[in-house]
């Protein structure tokens, strides 16, 4: 993929519309993180992109979504105020690719310890079954 400026320049030039643009921007920068999570995490994952979204599929329990202005995944823990609903981390797409990938890698260590400690989903509340 062309780095993320050459985006820009195609979209002053009318080659791409914006909604293109933004999800290239999005590619661009799933793309970056993933690289991160293998160099430096040792973390594989597989990348995807298609419905205004980019995302990347760390693990069945793990998927990272890059929207236009922030990227967001799953924490592992149920809303108290909304029941049936999952607590979502969120991240800046201005925030650095490292920490991006630093939070998603440190995130994939919980939900494999959880499933080294025992049987269970990694979704379930602290203290309750």
């Amino acid at each position: 993929m062309r780095p993320v400026h050459h985006i820009s320049d195609a979209l002053a030039r009318g080659e791409v519309d914006a909604a293109q643009a933004r999800l290239a921007r999005q590619e661009a920068l799933a793309e970056r993180v993933q690289e991160i999570l293998l160099s430096r995490h040792g973390i594989k994952s597989d990348r995807h992109a298609g419905d205004g979204v980019a995302m990347l599929i760390i693990s069945t329990e793990l998927v990272a979504w890059f929207y236009p202005q922030f990227v967001q995944w799953q924490t592992g823990h149920k809303s108290t105020r909304h029941p049936g609903h999952v607590i979502m981390a969120t991240a800046s797409v201005n925030d650095p690719p490292e920490t991006i990938a630093r939070r998603l890698a440190e995130r994939y260590r919980q939900i494999r310890q959880a499933a080294a400690s025992g049987p269970g989903s990694p979704y379930r509340q602290p203290g309750r079954s």
